[in-house]
């Protein structure tokens, strides 16, 4: 009796561990085994791709021929390549990464029209020619944009290029209601209603962003994307929030809808106020952000936002650094071409033009660039400091330059430094400080209703070799400390000056 157990022990001590390496030499080859979908289909009579036949593990899928999802969903086993060869093509359904990677080694396009992606990928490359595109001019290419963009996250770097021989139309997918700032909070001042707009970047307001290019991602627009026209005053093409190290580059552009925009319904009821946040980069507690070549027009509101999160006291990294614009051209933007309130930042050799002007019903402050981080006064780590703007040419804006609380006045140096530009439109300067002027050839400066005033002063501004065409008075104000360092200074508007009684 004894003997037969010993016996059956062993043997069951064998079977198990023949069981065992079996397993461990299965699920080993699995994670190293290619599936061509040709093979999957051989005894299909069409070309849908059933994804519960495929294997649970395998490292890669093969698409060779053409095939669909018929709405089903892929998911990748993790690390998994999803590689498109020879003549595959697939449709109609979802594929979901995981930790995976996309390869494309044919010519023309392979993923169609109606394919979600999904999930997590870590491509190095991706090509707007592998996503089949409709020529026809009611055709929205969200889902491609999207797609192209998803196939990387925030952790690794990737290179995507939009390139082909084509024009690309996007919309912002939310129709509802426009009436916005009737549902965001106000504290009345008097008899007005102070609405409190900055909580449209709020996250209970997501529908309003249109795309996000992740950290750690080159964009090259070599061809255009162009906004189709909507009746909302918010919106954010590229909602970039807290992204690092991203490069929008190329000879390309993106455009807004401000000229065929649908004022239709105002952003709050019984007013003529129709919004002005379309911003195409909302950038917000973002560092290391790069713009070249690139042509960024028609914004609604601001064609690039670069600025702090002024939110609440609880938030740990609030501010925005690290920023460069080189040679990108800024056009017709109804509100600023650029708004700039973060620190570390470089504008060079780059075009201003027709913001802010009336034929798009510009609305204020109306300016090719404004310095204005609005949330100085209760965060003043979030003031600009070695900001640099030099080179760069303007025409036909409203404003060439805005400035509201550049930095506190207790900053005690430049924080702004603006060299070698020809002004061809007024400065507009509302209640600022620490800017210097190089080298500048400036026509006006002014403030809303071109005066300014007491209540708005302008201190500590260094005009050094510049050429004022006109300038009011009050910019000697001895208390406001501003400086002319071998200027020429043209006319002085005598009939604005008003000294306050300490400057007598």
């Amino acid at each position: 009796m004894y003997k037969n157990i010993v016996y059956h022990t062993s043997i069951m001590r064998v079977i198990v561990s023949i069981l065992l390496i079996f397993y461990t030499t299965l699920g080993f080859t699995a994670v190293n085994v290619s599936i061509r979908v040709s093979t999957v289909l051989q005894l299909s009579k069409d070309n849908i791709l059933c994804t519960e036949k495929l294997p649970r593990v395998y490292s890669k899928l093969i698409v060779d021929v053409k095939c669909e999802l018929d709405g089903r969903h892929l998911v990748l086993p993790s690390g998994a390549e999803l590689a498109i060869e020879g003549k595959g093509y697939i449709d109609n359904g979802i594929i979901e990464g995981n930790n995976s990677v996309l390869t494309v080694k044919s010519q023309g396009p392979v993923i169609g029209l109606n394919i979600l992606i999904l999930g997590t990928w870590h491509n190095d490359e991706v090509y707007d020619s592998w996503f089949y595109f409709d020529n026809s001019p009611d055709f929205v290419s969200n889902c491609i944009i999207k797609n192209a963009l998803s196939l990387t996250d925030d952790f690794h770097f990737c290179h995507i290029y939009f390139q082909a021989d084509r024009n690309y139309f996007f919309e912002l997918p939310y129709k509802g209601e426009a009436n916005l700032g009737d549902k965001l909070p106000y504290s009345m001042v008097g008899k007005v209603k102070k609405r409190k707009y900055a909580d449209l970047y709020k996250d209970e307001y997501s529908f309003l962003r249109i795309f996000t290019i992740p950290s750690n991602t080159h964009l090259t627009i070599q061809n255009h994307f162009r906004m189709l026209p909507t009746n909302q005053g918010a919106y954010f093409v590229f909602w970039e929030y807290g992204k690092d190290n991203v490069i929008i580059d190329g000879k390309g552009s993106i455009s807004g809808d401000v000229r065929e925009h649908i004022y239709n319904s105002p952003f709050v009821k019984r007013s003529n106020y129709y919004g002005e946040w379309g911003h195409i980069f909302c950038c917000r507690v973002c560092s290391n952000f790069r713009f070249k070549d690139i042509t960024i027009e028609n914004s609604f509101g601001d064609c690039i936002l670069y600025t702090s999160d002024y939110s609440n006291e609880h938030i740990s990294n609030r501010c925005s650094k690290g920023l460069i614009i080189e040679n990108v051209k800024i056009k017709y933007a109804r509100r600023n071409g650029i708004t700039i309130g973060a620190q570390n930042v470089v504008i060079q050799n780059s075009l201003f033009e027709s913001c802010g002007i009336d034929s798009i019903k510009g609305t204020a402050p109306k300016a090719g660039i404004d310095f204005e981080p609005d949330g100085v006064r209760v965060y003043p780590e979030t003031g600009n400091d070695n900001v640099y703007m030099r080179n760069c040419i303007f025409i036909n804006n409203e404003y060439d330059v805005s400035s509201t609380f550049n930095n506190l006045g207790t900053f005690n140096k430049i924080a702004t430094h603006i060299l070698n530009c020809e002004f061809t439109a007024p400065l507009r300067l509302n209640t600022t400080n620490w800017i210097e002027f190089n080298n500048c050839v400036i026509p006006d400066i002014t403030n809303y209703q071109d005066k300014i005033t007491e209540k708005c002063p302008v201190k500590h501004v260094t005009f050094k070799d510049c050429i004022i065409k006109k300038m009011p008075s009050i910019l000697l104000t001895p208390s406001w400390n501003n400086l002319f360092l071998q200027c020429n200074i043209i006319e002085i508007k005598e009939d604005i000056m008003s000294f306050s009684t300490n400057d007598k």
